[in-house]
């Protein structure tokens, strides 16, 4: 019996690309005078490979805080895409990780922005292996983590999808404005068959008080996850 892993994960270049496009404010949303910040994210949704390259598609997120025509401060969240073609020889399986270099934002009218983001896709070129039980038979119940790792090689995995809730205290008469989130993993200890990963989820909130002033609450939510060897590759590593 035979069966195929992921033996050997190595970064293939970096490319570049660009999104956005112009956009109208909802009428529910009091006017722009002046933008304050844009932030912005990106996340991979589709990926086509075929004999020379890789086409991948994504959705781009802004959130545009500004101060309105009475000087408080408002907030609005806007959606886009973006696309890109990554060279790649045939048989190559590519792992693509977005990251947002740069967003601008123009003011082209009282309701009207022209969002601009500059993006850096790096491509994560996969090569497969098959083993047979003799030449996995000396790694042991836990093998997917003593396989060796290239140095400085990163292993991407999904969890499970989990519905986290918590609150904290603001001041009265707040309005929120903007939320951003990290996971910082804590511990990834193997066990029979999987691994546990234990990991903190750091929330920060943009508001502004009853006279428009901004501040931010910072929370932390505790994360828990057990990961079965079938959704693993036999090099791993934790992170988020």
């Amino acid at each position: 019996m035979a069966n195929t892993y992921d033996t050997e994960r190595t970064l293939a270049g970096t490319y570049s690309c660009e999104a956005g496009g112009e956009y109208t404010l909802p009428d529910y949303t009091p006017e722009v005078r002046r933008v304050i910040r844009v932030d912005c994210d990106a996340t991979v949704t589709g990926q086509y490979d075929t004999q020379d390259k890789t086409e991948v598609g994504g959705d781009v997120t802004y959130c545009l805080i500004y101060l309105d025509g009475d000087g408080a401060l408002s907030s609005v969240t806007l959606d886009g895409t973006f696309s890109c073609q990554i060279p790649g020889g045939e048989g190559v399986r590519m792992q693509v990780v977005p990251a947002v270099d740069g967003v601008t934002c123009r003011l082209g009218g009282p309701r009207r922005v022209t969002m601009k983001a500059n993006m850096t896709l790096r491509p994560i070129a996969v090569r497969s292996e098959t083993l047979t039980e003799a030449e996995t038979a000396d790694l042991g119940e836990c093998e997917i983590l003593r396989r060796p790792l290239t140095v400085g090689e990163t292993v991407f995995f999904e969890g499970e999808e989990n519905d986290l809730t918590d609150s904290v205290k603001a001041e009265p008469d707040s309005r929120l404005l903007s939320v951003c989130g990290r996971v910082l993993v804590r511990e990834a200890k193997a066990e029979v068959g999987a691994v546990r990963v234990r990991a903190d989820l750091w929330m920060t909130a943009l508001c502004a008080d009853g006279s428009g002033t901004p501040y931010t609450v910072r929370g932390k939510i505790p994360v828990e996850e057990t990961i079965s060897e079938e959704r693993l590759t036999p090099a791993f590593s934790a992170m988020a």
